[in-house]
């Protein structure tokens, strides 16, 4: 379920400068500026393909619904068939002012599967992730309790701040998380009730 793969410029600065956020977004958009340390996989989905310039430099852009677009996209277990259930291995959350289009902060780690501990060939081969980067790393329960604290230490959870999290396709917050938490009997924090599928709002563009 990678977030990126590029697109024109030119096709950018169109959407950018003629749609609110609130009416669409990008299409599989790659955002150029990740912090150092924030992961080689995050980097890799956040690299800049084609040109090396920030969202912000391109154009300007029209008032938004929303303070903060938190860009994620999640990869999991996986097979040929596939198996069950799915687990979260990396998660990644990428925080964007909605003013500026500027990339603010970083949320990142990779996550130690639980229910199938060992990553098939097949899950490495279609997501680049290799049994060394989950050993060792925190189970999902660790991972969404630093999310929160992410969110607090962010401003996030101000009930003045807006903001709504953007996914490629509704597959990371309406099945994969709630799926998951349901099967470990976990929460899912209310945050994570609400998103802008990028797939959708791009096709009413």
């Amino acid at each position: 379920m990678l977030f990126v793969s590029y697109i024109k410029q030119s096709r950018l600065h169109t959407w950018l400068s003629t749609k609110s956020l609130k009416a669409t977004f990008f299409d599989r958009f790659t955002f150029f500026g990740a912090k150092k340390g924030s992961g080689p996989m995050l980097n890799r989905k956040l690299g800049c393909q084609g040109f090396g310039t920030s969202v912000a430099a391109m154009t300007s852009f029209p008032p938004q619904r929303y303070h903060y677009f938190l860009v994620l996209d999640f990869e999991a277990t996986c097979d040929k068939p596939q198996i069950h259930p799915q687990e979260i291995i990396e998660f990644p959350i990428l925080k964007l002012n909605g003013r500026t289009m500027e990339i603010e902060s970083t949320f990142h780690t990779y996550v130690q599967p639980v229910v199938h501990p060992q990553l098939t060939p097949f899950c490495t081969e279609l997501t680049g992730i290799i049994q060394d980067m989950v050993d060792g790393q925190p189970t999902l329960s660790q991972v969404l309790e630093r999310v929160d604290e992410w969110m607090a230490k962010e401003g996030l959870l101000d009930p003045s701040v807006k903001s709504i999290f953007v996914t490629c396709g509704d597959w990371d917050l309406k099945l994969m998380l709630p799926g998951q938490c349901e099967y470990l009997g976990l929460q899912v924090a209310d945050y994570f009730k609400q998103w802008i599928n990028l797939k959708k709002k791009y096709g009413e563009y």
